[in-house]
């Protein structure tokens, strides 16, 4: 009886237990798939419970792990609310206040003679669309750090960004558009409308949210050439410094990512499953 009575509290503990750790997964998951999840382990942990604290104990050495992953990956897939939003401005911010330093990197390497033994060697500069290549890339693994999930290609998502790069340098070296200042503005709202669209393709998106996305696109780059921060910075005559120039792109970075984030995550909501693509 004693013993009967004891393996009920471990069951009973274990149970408790268990739903406890069921909060970490998201509401609408837990509203789906929480009923199942108890009623499953409820059957499994009754069972177990018969062999005492040691089949209890093998059975929690099974669920915490798979516990612990399964709700990773369903927050990846699922916390889209003001979370997402905010680390999707983090991470346009960062990236573009990094958006200076691949140039940095490029011209150590590039450009200047240096010497292996007694031979000089000097690797002419590359075209200016290696630079912004390096500073779109970097900013777009940043931003796929934040929509990444089971369901998404991370390098898919890479090679349509870098891909509507190229577009826009080759429409830009055939003459096809020209970038000066009177119409900078539109050119970047072109070029921030294309990269909405091969990020779009990436994500699979429905058209209706592929247009709200790739026109957010299009007005935050042409809001930051219109307001340019970066310059706007510097203190008095002088050019900005390094410092200035650096919290002027991320202020631009941040401003790109309040403008895309609500467009970005109702095609993240809305987008069809992988099942039905």
């Amino acid at each position: 009886m004693n013993m009967n009575s004891l393996r009920q509290k471990l069951w009973n503990w274990s149970l408790r237990c268990y739903r406890t750790l069921l909060r970490i997964y998201p509401r609408d998951f837990r509203g789906e798939f929480g009923g199942q999840l108890d009623q499953s382990f409820r059957d499994i942990s009754r069972d177990e419970s018969r062999r005492g604290f040691l089949g209890l104990a093998m059975l929690w050495a099974r669920v915490l792990p798979d516990l612990a992953h399964s709700a990773i990956a369903s927050r990846q897939t699922s916390d889209l609310g003001w979370q997402f939003r905010l680390r999707w401005v983090i991470a346009c911010g960062l990236g573009f206040g990094l958006y200076p330093f691949p140039f940095h990197v490029i011209n150590y390497f590039f450009g200047f003679p240096f010497y292996v033994g007694r031979f000089r060697v000097y690797i002419p500069q590359p075209p200016l669309e290696v630079y912004f290549a390096g500073s779109c890339l970097m900013l777009a693994f940043l931003q796929s750090r934040v929509v990444s999930n089971k369901s998404f290609d991370r390098k898919r998502w890479l090679l349509f960004t870098l891909a509507s790069e190229a577009v826009f340098s080759i429409l830009a070296r055939a003459g096809v558009i020209s970038i000066h200042a009177p119409s900078l503005a539109a050119i970047l709202g072109f070029a921030g409308a294309l990269i909405g669209f091969a990020q779009s393709l990436a994500l699979r998106g429905r058209p209706l949210q592929v247009g709200f996305l790739l026109t957010a696109n299009a007005i935050s780059l042409a809001i930051i050439v219109l307001l340019p921060l970066p310059m706007v910075l510097g203190i008095g005559p002088m050019p900005p410094s390094f410092a200035h120039l650096t919290l002027g792109w991320a202020i631009s970075g941040c401003t790109l990512g309040v403008i895309t984030a609500a467009p970005l995550e109702w095609l993240l909501r809305t987008r069809p499953c992988p099942q039905e693509s």
